[in-house]
């Protein structure tokens, strides 16, 4: 539950910067991008949907995969990235792809 509130919020501060920096549409495809390469990789897919797999697993290999460094942020980067493209959905009125 804390994992949700907390991607929301990391979803909401990442339109935010979209929209100061005028690069939301940008932001945008690379969350597609990072969320498309999840789904159609099995073994991402599970592992990140997965509530078996600890935090720090999760982490490891999203830093592996994505080569970002903060442990916490991508142990919940499948919950942030639904979060941030549903938002952008909302804020741009254009569909999401279903995720």
């Amino acid at each position: 539950m804390a994992e949700t509130k907390v991607a929301r919020r990391y979803a909401k501060s990442l339109l935010d910067l979209g929209k100061e920096q005028n690069i939301t549409e940008q932001l945008y495809q690379d969350m597609l991008l990072v969320a498309n390469t999840i789904r159609d990789n099995r073994q991402l897919s599970v592992l990140f949907k997965s509530p078996i797999v600890n935090t720090d697993k999760k982490g490891c290999y999203s830093e592996r995969t994505f080569r970002i460094e903060d442990q916490y942020r991508l142990s919940i980067i499948w919950k942030i990235l639904q979060n941030h493209l549903s938002i952008y959905t909302k804020y741009s009125n254009t569909f999401s792809l279903p995720m």
